[in-house]
């Protein structure tokens, strides 16, 4: 990966003015906060990278690539972009093109489903026809010849039903879970929250819809988490909004480290809202989870601007994906387990499951 960006020796001539150098910075700066993630490397990663070029050439940092090389490596990094978006633009473009063969393989079971079984109806209907026949001839001996073959064909007919029935459901739970890769792949490319650098509101509300949808498919126990900073005002009126942004992202690489899984879905919700999308994830380990989440921002060593410690704590509401729920109605719940932990004193979580509250 990046194999063209190898150091370059500048061609002699006019160096670059400052303008022009401070201009490369802010698209390198602006290329890696919005970068996509490839196979081998994480969005992270290659955000780092690009970072390590713009210090580079605004303000002459170590080579990313070569630490004997002396100047400013501005055709290396010129090169290092544009093989970046080559190979992120070829790997995007087969994660689209999987989903659609996914999709339209999707459609051909559905399709071939229904012609199979219309067939197989108009057969169990024809044998109907001549049992009622026999019925209104009333000769026994012809009832009982037409009766047993309907039974025949109506048997066949479920039998096939259902062997047909079962390959379809294998078909799609292997086909599901390509596609359920393919969403954990296209997730990286959804926009990030500038702050803390998680998944913003649009990729979560994205992303649990389309979690709802699949769940009604293939079974997963998944839990949701919303994490609000308790008394997040109050930092930000003492200690100021510099303090306070400091405290948004250390709470959220807790989350973070708290669900560190490939799966884990975490995003900024809004203001001092997070929420997390925990995927296979029992409701009997639901409270050690958040037992450990509210562990590890009791930890964090905070300090605002002026030195004065800040302490650190978050209420958390959390439920189980349920059968039949939808996006709303599962994202209600664990608003609701929420407020209850926060009317309930705070730094704690409250969870909903099996219709009782459990607190932490």
């Amino acid at each position: 990966m990046f194999k063209h960006a190898q150091p370059v020796k500048e061609v002699p001539g006019t160096p670059p003015s400052d303008a022009v150098i401070d201009a490369l910075g802010a698209i390198l700066g602006a290329l890696g906060d919005h970068a996509l993630a490839l196979p081998d490397l994480t969005q992270e990663q290659i955000r780092q990278t690009f970072d390590a070029w713009r210090r580079h050439l605004l303000v002459g940092a170590p080579h990313p690539t070569s630490a004997r090389f002396v100047g400013r490596d501005v055709v290396g990094a010129r090169r290092f972009a544009i093989q970046y978006r080559e190979d992120e633009m070829q790997f995007h473009g087969k994660v689209g093109t999987a989903l659609r063969d996914a999709l339209w393989h999707l459609v051909s079971q559905v399709s071939s489903s229904l012609a199979a079984g219309s067939a197989e109806d108009a057969k169990a209907e024809a044998q109907l026809a001549v049992l009622k026949a026999a019925l209104a001839k009333g000769s026994v001996e012809e009832l009982k010849v037409a009766a047993r073959a309907t039974v025949e064909v109506i048997s066949s007919s479920l039998a096939d039903r259902r062997s047909r029935t079962d390959e379809q459901l294998a078909s799609l739970r292997t086909h599901i879970a390509t596609m359920r890769t393919e969403l954990d792949q296209a997730r990286n490319a959804a926009q990030t929250d500038g702050l803390t650098k998680l998944y913003n509101r649009g990729a979560f509300d994205g992303h649990i819809v389309r979690v709802t949808q699949l769940s009604s498919l293939v079974a997963e126990p998944t839990a949701l988490l919303l994490v609000d900073i308790d008394h997040f005002k109050q930092v930000n009126d003492k200690h100021g909004h510099q303090s306070g942004d400091l405290v948004l992202r250390q709470v959220a690489d807790a989350c973070v480290r708290a669900f560190p899984r490939q799966r884990d879905f975490v995003a900024r919700y809004g203001g001092e809202e997070l929420v997390i999308v925990a995927h296979d994830i029992d409701a009997s380990h639901l409270p050690k989870v958040a037992g450990r989440l509210l562990a590890a921002v009791r930890d964090i060593a905070t300090a605002s601007l002026t030195g004065e410690p800040i302490d650190v704590t978050v209420s958390i509401g959390a439920t189980m994906l349920e059968e039949g729920d939808q996006a709303s109605t599962w994202i209600q719940r664990a608003d609701k387990a929420l407020y209850r932990a926060k009317h309930g004193g705070r730094d704690r979580a409250v969870i909903i499951a099996d219709g009782r509250d459990v607190v932490v």
